[in-house]
């Protein structure tokens, strides 16, 4: 919106010319969170670009395969007497 789109007669308007200077800005305050409120969920919205790391990662291809022993190895617990 620019001052060409603005109607100066808008019961809007006519309102806050009534109003002494202190409410307007309380008014102006309000506004301007809700702005800053709005352009900082826009933020959080687009805050992540997907793609922008593609290619610079790998997976084995065996990543989903068992485990070997030698990769992962289990540890020798000492027996229980009472399995003997």
């Amino acid at each position: 919106m620019n001052d060409a789109d603005l109607d100066t007669n808008s019961p809007l308007l006519q309102t806050l010319q009534t109003l002494p200077v202190q409410q307007q800005q309380e008014i102006l305050d309000f506004l301007e969170s809700i702005v800053n409120q709005h352009h900082q969920t826009q933020i959080t919205q687009t805050g992540r670009i997907a793609g922008l790391y593609q290619g610079q990662g790998w997976i084995s291809d065996d990543f989903n395969e068992p485990l070997t022993d030698e990769l992962l190895p289990l540890p020798k617990l000492p027996l229980c007497p009472a399995m003997l």
